[in-house]
């Protein structure tokens, strides 16, 4: 087993060792004063968008988990 482990470890690391330098592409940057949209804006993702889904949902499943228990006590009773 541990001749296994350490043939599966060498791997590993040989594919990340190779894979590394294709995965750090990134984008070019844009230009600095980051007036680069078409009425010279700011250009990015809003950072918001999927932060207030999550909180949306969140708050969904409190309720509904809230209503649900509360409906099971009075069942009970």
């Amino acid at each position: 087993m541990k001749k296994y482990q350490n043939i599966i470890i060498v791997a590993v690391v040989f594919v990340v060792i190779i894979c590394y330098p294709i995965l750090m592409f990134g984008q070019p940057g844009g230009p600095p004063d980051g007036g680069g949209g078409p009425l010279g804006g700011q250009v990015g993702a809003p950072i918001d968008g999927g932060i207030s889904a999550l909180i949306a949902g969140g708050i969904a499943l409190v309720v509904r988990k809230f209503y649900k228990n509360k409906k099971d006590k009075n069942k009970t009773v």
